[in-house]
């Protein structure tokens, strides 16, 4: 994003902000915030355990084919 591009975005996020505040009563603000964290957890967790889960099975199918690999090695 080009430098000359910042004063226009940053008005734009100001001005949404400005006209979304006064519109937010403070038990919504405080209820969006709690499941925005709670989502956010949510969501770190499930990252993480995929990425585990994914690793694993990358090692599995890679060490099949290894071990194919030297099975075929020792029959010739």
């Amino acid at each position: 994003m080009p430098h000359r591009y910042l004063p226009t975005i940053m008005g734009t996020f100001g001005g949404t902000i400005a006209a979304t505040v006064p519109s937010i009563d403070s038990e919504s603000f405080l209820t969006s915030a709690i499941m925005a964290v709670f989502g956010a957890t949510i969501s770190f967790i499930v990252s993480l355990l995929l990425k585990i889960l994914v690793k694993n099975r990358i090692k599995k199918i890679l060490s099949r084919s290894t071990n194919r690999q030297v099975k075929k090695r020792k029959r010739k």
